[in-house]
């Protein structure tokens, strides 16, 4: 009998502690869950709590290392033989004497290219709708083609 009761007051002892444990979880969540960060609410960026270091990168760490891997075949621009326009750098005066060099024989040493995309600027197509009136009095209205669907939208591309 005696060993019961002291069994007994093991389990009781273990019970208060798992209360214990289970209401500090409980309040560990419902601190978690209702946490004011800049998403949720009017915080500022700068009060968050979990931000990233400003010198912590936020992309996830790769085996392998940035640029291009061992075997793999590069494809680097290539020069064109007809460039649209060529503007040639040439030396006026000696670097050495500051002799006039005006007159002196060029020779083509080092060439290099510089592409440049060119801005894209907006092509503005306005649909009109059309009215006639036959002969016989009826007024006829062209419609839109499909692709028209507002007063202003992007095209089909």
């Amino acid at each position: 009998m005696n060993s019961d009761k002291k069994r007994t007051a093991e389990l009781e002892t273990k019970v208060i502690r798992v209360k214990s444990l289970f209401g500090k979880s409980l309040d560990k969540i419902e601190d978690l869950t209702h946490r004011k960060n800049s998403r949720n609410s009017l915080v500022s960026l700068s009060k968050d709590e979990n931000k990233p270091l400003k010198n912590q990168s936020l992309r996830t760490k790769f085996s392998k290392k940035p640029g291009g891997q061992p075997g793999q075949e590069g494809t680097p621009l290539k020069m064109v033989e007809n460039p649209d326009q060529i503007i040639n750098h040439k030396p006026d005066f000696c670097n050495c004497c500051g002799n006039d060099l005006s007159d002196k024989p060029e020779e083509l040493v080092l060439k290099r290219q510089v592409v440049d995309i060119p801005v894209i600027f907006p092509n503005y197509t306005e649909h009109r709708i059309i009215k006639k009136t036959c002969f016989c009095g009826h007024q006829n209205k062209s419609i839109f083609s499909e692709n028209v669907k507002a007063t202003i939208s992007y095209g089909d591309y």
